[in-house]
């Protein structure tokens, strides 16, 4: 049936749904009457069909003022047997009164922190409320989202914030004004039973959190911002495209090409029908596709490494696509500071721009020990990219730097060691960790049980089990409240919270940032974030459900399963800071 009234409505996918479903009627003249209120007793019919699924929790309450007779007297009980609805303090239901846009979203988020309903499939699986994530300070995230975030009761505060980061809110047509204390109208009904049901995922473009987005969630995969343009592919369409930062797509989607770099140095590689080349910014072919369609590299100081066709060998292109450096290696890096790690077989050197040995390759079989000059067995040889002017050599089990020379200046004496990164590297000994300078001094003593790079001026480290930033002193500065987070970038590091994976059930954790002072500056609420670069962060939103095969008998037929967020739009959001 098509409703008469609804046709050009904001929220008709949503009533065509439900309908569809069986949740919602309409009247016998064939209208939907959308900008009615809704009565109490309404909802609580609209909220028995859309969660039959849902077990009684417990004996219905016997409100005083609904009788025997009232029409809706049998959903009333139903919907209090389910704990949907618990009535006023003197037992009444109070059956025709409007119910409002808070208690209606109040209502269906508890709603949704306690069960995860799975509409098509009739399971309603609990979620216990120790495994359900709280959002931090409710107050001032409603005051982010709203203007009228002072008009939303007390009792609701929480419970709203939650709806809020599950992307239940809906406010047509000015997505910060909440007005929580109007009535709720039909079409709003259905906007919101609509959010919260787990089927697919869903955007309206009055959803409240939508206002985070610059670049709102409408792609199928995506990559962050690299010298301005972002890969990105959108739902429907058949290839891939570059977008600007106002979400525009500055370079088309193309079908027939496959992009295998981001922006660099104004070129990015692509391949098509087996052979790779690169475009600029504009989108014109710059180099024609010539080399290798897995052998392209991105341009690091005017060159790229790129795999030529005869025998796959490994060389490097200029950006008129020349040949700068013939195809004679098996391996190639980056041009880090005018020097390329590359490899012969085993042997692993160094090369300069002319393509000859700056740090000539070693005997893969033996090596002479920079402290000994005597050569040994090798049994293990890892030479890294250089990073502020120190390379990373490992010699058997223990690790060193050389410099840009090929001199080892400090010694391999680490069972560990990372890359130089703001003037420090974090290495182990004797199983702890700390930090040295360029010329290998420790600048924090060795008695750390997990060590990240310095980033943003700040290092990620734990110790004794204890997570805490630290600043190139060794001096904790920052210890937040939470079980995982990383690097700051830009001044904000993310952080992931909750999470759910035991019996029949996987939710992932969610996702937002904090600041340097350890407040949290976006609400957790993603699946899946990057780091902030060039002002923005990639961010996932969460997909669908899917039903997982865990279990298996021995004709190898599924017999166990579980439900398991999969897939998920992309977005961009932009860093508050700056």
């Amino acid at each position: 049936m098509v409703f008469s009234d609804t046709q050009n409505y904001w929220a008709k996918n949503a009533i065509d749904s439900l309908q569809n479903r069986q949740i919602i009627k309409g009247y016998p003249d064939g209208s939907f009457r959308p900008d009615r209120s809704v009565t109490r007793a309404e909802f609580a019919v609209l909220m028995c069909r859309a969660y039959s699924a849902v077990g009684v929790k417990r004996e219905p309450i016997a409100f005083t003022d609904i009788p025997d007779n009232y029409w809706a007297k049998e959903d009333i009980e139903t919907a209090s047997a389910k704990g949907f609805f618990a009535g006023f303090p003197d037992q009444t239901f109070r059956p025709e009164l409007p119910i409002s846009r808070v208690q209606a979203t109040i209502v269906l988020a508890a709603l949704q922190r306690d069960y995860l309903v799975v509409f098509d499939s009739g399971e309603a699986i609990p979620i216990y409320p120790q495994d359900y994530v709280s959002p931090f300070n409710p107050g001032k995230l409603l005051e982010r989202y709203f203007d009228d975030a002072a008009d939303i009761p007390s009792y609701a505060k929480k419970i709203m914030a939650m709806a809020v980061i599950n992307r239940m809110v809906i406010n047509y047509l000015d997505i910060r004004k909440f007005q929580p204390n109007r009535s709720a109208t039909r079409g709003e009904i259905a906007a919101l039973i609509q959010q919260s049901l787990n089927v697919i995922h869903r955007e309206s473009p009055y959803l409240a959190t939508n206002n985070i987005f610059v670049i709102p969630p409408i792609f199928e995969s995506a990559t962050p911002f690299s010298e301005g343009l972002a890969l990105v592919k959108k739902e429907g369409d058949r290839g891939h495209g570059f977008i600007d930062s106002t979400g525009e797509f500055v370079i088309a989607p193309n079908s027939e090409r496959t992009y295998r770099t981001s922006f660099s140095e104004g070129l990015a590689g692509f391949s098509i029908d087996g052979e790779g080349g690169y475009i600029d910014k504009t989108g014109n072919v710059v180099i024609p596709p010539k080399f290798l369609a897995f052998g392209i590299g991105k341009f690091r100081e005017g060159l790229a490494a790129v795999q030529v066709e005869y025998e796959g060998k490994w060389g490097y292109t200029d950006k008129n696509g020349n040949l700068a450096i013939e195809g004679k290696f098996d391996k190639a890096g980056d041009f880090i500071n005018g020097l390329a790690l590359v490899s012969l077989g085993r042997r692993w050197g160094y090369i300069d721009k002319s393509g000859e040995f700056a740090i000539e390759p070693e005997n893969p079989n033996s090596i002479n020990v920079p402290e000994t000059g005597y050569p040994i067995d090798l049994l293990e040889y890892y030479l890294s990219d250089f990073s502020e002017g120190r390379a990373r050599i490992k010699i058997d089990q223990y690790w060193g730097y050389l410099d840009t020379n090929g001199n080892t200046v400090i010694p391999l004496q680490f069972k560990e060691a990372k890359d130089f990164s703001e003037g420090l590297a974090a290495v182990q000994v004797d199983n702890k960790w700390g930090y040295i300078d360029l010329n290998g001094n420790w600048i924090v003593e060795p008695k750390l049980t997990g060590a990240a790079s310095f980033s943003d001026g700040f290092a990620a480290v734990s110790f004794d089990g204890k997570l805490s930033f630290i600043d190139k002193t060794g001096k904790v500065v920052l210890e937040p409240e939470f079980s995982s987070f990383s690097s700051f970038s830009e001044g904000l590091a993310p952080v992931c919270i909750g999470g759910i994976d035991a019996g029949n059930l996987e939710i992932p954790s969610i996702c937002g940032f904090f600041n340097k002072k350890g407040d949290v500056i976006i609400q957790p609420q993603f699946y899946s974030v990057s780091n902030f670069a060039e002002g923005f962060a990639l961010v996932r939103l969460r997909g669908d459900w899917e039903k997982i095969s865990i279990g298996y008998d021995s004709s190898a037929i599924p017999v166990e399963f579980k439900w398991a967020l999969r897939g998920g739009n992309y977005g961009y959001i932009y860093n508050p800071l700056l």
